[in-house]
């Protein structure tokens, strides 16, 4: 995962989840990769920066766990779970 994309999910979730948001309902990232491409929106980049948004949104969708939906804590539990971190890195 990009470390900038990555910081972002992070920061999102985790702060969603300290303001009470375990519920609310989040679309799976694929869903709107797909949307984007077909209107156009990755038409001005390269192929190997569109290549690297979709490795990026495939490696995060992996996350809704193939569902069109899921709830932020759902999301951010299979995270949690799916992500090999070394204690030093937890740590930073």
């Amino acid at each position: 995962m990009l470390r900038e994309k990555a910081f972002d999910f992070w920061k999102t979730y985790i702060g969603l989840m300290t303001k009470g948001g375990v519920d609310v309902s989040m679309t799976n990232p694929a869903v709107t990769f797909t949307a984007d491409a077909k209107a156009g929106e990755y038409d001005d980049i390269s192929d190997e920066e569109y290549y690297e948004l979709l490795d990026f949104t495939e490696e995060l969708a992996s996350f809704w766990k193939k569902n069109r939906e899921a709830t932020a804590g759902a999301v951010l539990l299979e995270a949690l779970v799916n992500t090999d971190l070394s204690l030093s890195e937890t740590d930073t």
